[in-house]
């Protein structure tokens, strides 16, 4: 059908069409703005940075969507933004790649968050898009930052999404160019990251998606990592300070020093579920340097490279490694699951797992670890199935074969 206004007989919604047909109809009505009627310029040349300003100081108060047809819109400088309570900014693009916000040198977009309420009320939108740089290991492509008063229940938030966005160099896909950080989340809860790919170079480098919190007042909780692909970067995933309640699902970490990365000395950490993903970084595809209270990795495929641990958990309280498949893709003697630093009453079930290839230990629970239950995974062609280093009320059972 088509809009009834015949000065908008080229504004035609399609029903069965794609959204691209959709989002210029409604650019016309002015339910979304045309980044193109603030100046924008998709040519790759012309700076869009005040073209960008305008449009989203335009939204009404309650927020809006701001369209960037197909092209290269470069930025000269960074774009930052301050997200009132219950505004809701959205940035559009005709599909990754298609619409690219092209960050020659420094930062990218930066939102930040200064709630007055008991919840962050204001929210961020960015879909079908890329963000590019020509730096080479330069710069945080996306922030979002919440520098505000602390919420008193961070988990009853307004919804962020990143939805089918590249983060890559100008240059392309894992070449040269890649930005330091892709996305950094600083005590923002309630955020999807879905369908994204975030790539390095060949020499890994960057770190694709970094959370944390400043402060017990400043937590980061309820955040989902779905169906993205990690390449080519020095730390994929960095769960840092403070942060709870993150499941990552669906996702691929590929030719990255590290997968995820739970650093040492960091503080509160709970409620990390990592399910259904594929590792095959040439370092280590888990570290867990600090406690995560509520550890589940279940069903993953992870390859060993090389004598790396693929899934060194050398701190944890209370984990569960389940159903998983532990290969070997490269070298011999490499060791498939490392348990330590459980604290006495806080330990876990490894079960279900199948440990195939050369591993020097499949299992290796070292002298710092306790209450571990080791209990009816397969086992092929491990020197030693299960190295038990006199951990304290470990518990193993059988296997096969």
């Amino acid at each position: 059908m088509a809009f009834a206004n015949s000065d908008l007989s080229n504004a035609t919604y399609q029903a069965s069409g794609s959204g691209a047909s959709i989002i210029p109809a409604l650019t016309k009505l002015g339910e979304i703005l045309n980044i193109l009627d603030y100046g924008g310029d998709g040519g790759g040349s012309a700076d869009n940075t005040s073209a960008l300003t305008s449009a989203v100081a335009a939204l009404p108060s309650s927020g809006g969507a701001i369209w960037f047809p197909p092209g290269i819109f470069k930025f000269n400088s960074a774009v930052s933004y301050t997200v009132p309570d219950l505004k809701s900014v959205s940035l559009i693009g005709a599909g990754p790649d298609a619409t690219s916000l092209y960050f020659p040198t420094g930062n990218g977009l930066s939102f930040t968050y200064t709630t007055t309420t008991n919840s962050l009320t204001g929210s961020v939108h960015l879909r079908d898009l890329s963000i590019t740089t020509a730096q080479t290991n330069g710069g945080v492509a996306l922030s979002l930052v919440n520098t505000g008063a602390s919420a008193t229940d961070p988990a009853n938030s307004a919804l962020n999404d990143i939805t089918s966005v590249n983060f890559r160099g100008q240059d392309g896909f894992g070449i040269s160019e890649c930005w330091a950080t892709s996305v950094n989340v600083e005590g923002v809860s309630n955020v999807n990251l879905s369908q994204c790919t975030l790539t390095g170079s060949p020499s890994r480098i960057g770190i694709g998606l970094k959370i944390f919190g400043t402060s017990p007042s400043n937590i980061p909780v309820i955040l989902n990592i779905s169906m993205c692909n990690f390449w080519g970067l020095d730390q994929a995933l960095v769960y840092g300070d403070w942060t709870q309640g993150v499941t990552i699902s669906q996702s691929n970490f590929t030719w990255c020093t590290a997968g995820i990365n739970i650093p040492a000395a960091q503080n509160n950490l709970a409620q990390l579920s990592i399910q259904g993903s594929q590792f095959a970084c040439i370092g280590v595809n888990i570290f867990a340097g600090t406690e995560v209270g509520g550890l589940s990795i279940i069903g993953n495929w992870f390859a060993t490279t090389g004598s790396m641990p693929s899934v060194n958990l050398q701190a944890v309280a209370g984990f569960n490694v389940v159903g998983n498949f532990f290969g070997v893709v490269s070298g011999s003697g490499g060791l498939a699951l490392v348990i330590n630093g459980t604290p006495s009453g806080y330990g876990g079930t490894i079960t279900g797992n199948m440990f195939s290839g050369p591993h020097t230990y499949a299992v290796w629970l070292q002298s710092g670890s306790s209450n571990s239950n080791v209990q009816s995974n397969c086992y092929f062609g491990a020197s030693t199935n299960v190295q038990n280093d006199a951990g304290a009320a470990n518990t193993i059972g059988g296997g096969s074969p």
